[in-house]
């Protein structure tokens, strides 16, 4: 389109799916939902960190976006299991799995004394088990504190522009929209445009949306009410 170069992203009613195809072409390693927050945690291999955040965090903001769902991006060395630690071996691993010790942050729970009493764990193990512990997690912040510098240095405002577009996209699906997957698109797709630039009400009203789906309810009203909304914001040119 005039030299612009778009994207196209397949839909999927499979929210784990629609993310892979939103966040491509990163490559996920894997992907943990909660629904009742709609927010997912995405696991990246290092070398996949920057192209899955994008430039200032683009990618990720407009996956979100899109998706209508929080996306936290971590990258592989920021979930560090057990068996990378210092003094812990497969069998050691075992033992304080069988603890209860699954990860580090139980881990760093306990004292050396704590961890000594531990059958199989002697207290030089335990120290060097907290000690590598210790260093990993500081290790861990570091990172996460360089990925957030990336994404946060330079203050983001509501593309407004892109918000019109959105809105008149939002508005032909709409007069085009029947039950079904349609509908669903819609109420993800402007829940996560609304909350992109703080307008709450939009967003209360694809949250109702996509309530009334998932519950079986009638969508008719709820849909009108959204539609006004948008036209609302079109006639306005601007986010309410």
């Amino acid at each position: 389109m005039q030299g612009e170069k778009i994207d196209i992203i397949r839909y999927s009613d499979d929210v784990e799916t629609y993310i892979k195809n939103a966040m491509a072409p990163a490559e996920l390693k894997k992907i943990t939902l909660n629904p009742d927050r709609q927010s997912a945690e995405i696991l990246v291999e290092d070398d996949q960190l920057s192209l899955a955040i994008g430039k200032k965090g683009q990618n990720v903001r407009l996956a979100s976006k899109l998706i209508g769902w929080e996306l936290d991006v971590r990258s592989a060395t920021q979930k560090i299991p057990l068996s990378l630690l210092d003094g812990v071996g497969e069998k050691t691993e075992q033992i304080l799995k069988e603890a209860g010790i699954t990860g580090l942050r139980e881990l760093l729970k306990k004292t050396v004394e704590e961890l000594s009493e531990i059958p199989g764990i002697g207290p030089k193990t335990a120290e060097k088990i907290l000690a590598s512990a210790k260093e990993a997690t500081m290790k861990k912040s570091v990172t996460a504190k360089v990925v957030e510098k990336e994404v946060s240095d330079e203050v983001i405002e509501p593309d407004l522009l892109a918000f019109q577009d959105d809105m008149s996209h939002a508005a032909e699906v709409l007069n085009e929209a029947e039950e079904g997957q349609t509908l669903d698109y819609v109420a993800q797709f402007l829940g996560g445009v609304a909350r992109s630039v703080g307008d709450s009400h939009l967003a209360g009203a694809a949250a109702e949306l996509a309530d009334a789906r998932n519950t079986g309810r009638p969508v008719a009203a709820v849909a009108a009410r959204v539609a006004g909304l948008v036209q609302e914001r079109l006639k306005q040119k601007v986010a309410i």
